[in-house]
């Protein structure tokens, strides 16, 4: 579909939802992030399907890549990529589709939803990507509000989802139709026409959120009325925003994100704040060291052995990691996932990983000053525990693994590859430590950074080099 036949046909929609009608820390990102490649999520449903086309007619001056999954769970699925397929060849947009391998899990609506975040995650780190557009509306957010309401939540956990959502990974989820309904949206649609697909599975009351959306809004709409209870949910969820912005100020004060990039902390730190701010804290700290289903319960039990003095205590978080308090410290260690005598496991930029050997390999994010260049470029900090890399260069999962013969990379200021275990030799690294140094790399198996050795030429800091990814491996 060409430009002005879109405009005559759909131009009409900014009207009825201006700017000012959507969520306002959204519209000002991308107002002032014209250069960026927006990737917007696209179902085929009413909601997606507004939403790319207020993409399309507010910030015209971005790229646009839309982004589709086929869950494979339904036969309409392959319907519906075929319908956002030719959506996208009438808009002549590029179009990116993902498709559950049937081997994958599709127990319940999380770990579908889980797949089509990592495949989403994955087509943005290959376009080397940041922004990922999402539809989700005013609705949605009230459905959280209630569960999480009824399950017991924070604040934080009231205000989801949000309508800006950072990333380690530096990819950033905007959701600009929050401050839309569900009725408003599928009204314009309707008004202008926009075929969009239906999802039978939304009438499917044994999920939730379904009989949350079919039975008690209803009712609430009955009993208080809909003009009633909606801006005065809206209002609540506001202010809870505004509450969070000043805790946000208050962690500040209390120095969470320098924290948060430490190895350990110490418990007495920790048990000086106030209860809210502990709970705020192990939260964070726990999502920094790559622990990405964090529950309650968790936060109680490590609050209440912090609290009580407990030493040498041990809580599993997962089948990776585990916390660990002793000698007046909190650690989040990893668990070494051995595959024969193997090492090879997920590292998280920001995280630690602890090896039998007493050694830790530690990440973080650091902004460099021209100062910090000069010193890198002077060759001031040693590779043998450190190194600096360029953070725009890894785009791809981190791993860390045990050497294997015939291993080999480029080194830094190197013209050519040269064999690890060669350069094991060269730097007198003995036949027994180097089967316990760790192997740094990424999803291709491309090799980072061995400590004790060279970084890998291509990931090496640049002179334009703003972010870096700082690395430190240290024994004892």
């Amino acid at each position: 579909m060409k430009r002005n036949s879109f405009l005559e046909q759909y131009g009409r929609l900014v009207q009825i939802f201006q700017k000012k009608d959507l969520a306002n820390g959204v519209v000002n990102f991308l107002d002032t992030h014209a250069r960026e490649t927006l990737f917007v999520a696209c179902s085929g449903g009413p909601d997606s399907l507004c939403l790319l086309y207020l993409i399309r007619l507010h910030w015209p001056q971005n790229s646009c890549i839309i982004l589709h999954y086929n869950h494979k769970v339904r036969q309409a699925s392959d319907g519906e990529a075929n319908h956002v397929r030719l959506l996208a060849q009438q808009l002549d947009l590029p179009i990116e589709i993902g498709e559950r391998d049937l081997s994958q899990s599709a127990r319940d609506e999380q770990a579908l939803r889980n797949l089509r975040y990592k495949y989403f995650a994955h087509v943005l780190n290959r376009y080397q990507g940041r922004c990922l557009i999402l539809g989700h509306h005013q609705d949605d957010l009230f459905e959280t509000f209630l569960m999480r309401l009824a399950r017991g939540s924070t604040l934080e956990g009231l205000m989801a989802p949000k309508p800006i959502q950072y990333f380690s990974n530096h990819q950033i989820r905007l959701r600009p139709l929050l401050t839309l309904s569900k009725a408003q949206i599928v009204e314009a649609c309707n008004a202008f026409n926009i075929l969009h697909m239906t999802d039978e599975t939304n009438t499917n009351t044994l999920y939730l959120r379904n009989r949350v959306r079919q039975y008690l809004l209803p009712c609430m709409d009955r009993i208080f009325g809909a003009n009633q209870w909606r801006p005065g949910f809206k209002k609540t969820c506001d202010l809870i925003f505004e509450q969070q912005q000043g805790l946000d100020t208050i962690c500040n004060l209390y120095r969470f994100k320098e924290k948060l990039t430490q190895a350990s902390i110490e418990s007495a730190w920790i048990t000086s704040m106030p209860l809210y701010l502990q709970r705020k804290f192990i939260t964070e700290w726990l999502m920094s060291c790559g622990i990405k289903r964090i529950t309650f319960s968790m936060i109680e039990k490590t609050l209440h052995a912090l609290k009580h003095g407990i030493e040498h205590y041990y809580l599993p978080l997962n089948s990776q990691y585990r916390i660990c308090i002793k000698d007046g410290k909190i650690q989040c260690q990893s668990y070494l996932l051995a595959h024969g005598n193997k090492l090879h496991m997920n590292f998280p930029i920001v995280g630690h990983i602890y090896f039998p050997h007493k050694a830790c390999l530690s990440g973080s994010f650091k902004n460099l000053s021209t100062a910090d260049k000069e010193k890198i470029f002077a060759g001031y900090y040693a590779d043998t525990h450190c190194t600096f890399l360029d953070a725009e260069k890894l785009t791809q999962k981190l791993y860390v693994r045990s050497w294997q013969p015939g291993d080999r990379y480029r080194p830094i200021y190197f013209d050519h590859e040269k064999k690890v275990k060669n350069l094991f030799v060269e730097r007198k690294i003995s036949h027994s430590t180097r089967h316990h140094v760790p192997i740094i790399c990424d999803d291709n198996n491309q090799i980072i950074w061995v400590p004790g050795l060279p970084p890998a030429h291509y990931f090496k800091v640049e002179p334009q080099t703003k972010l870096s990814v700082f690395l430190t491996y240290k024994i004892g």
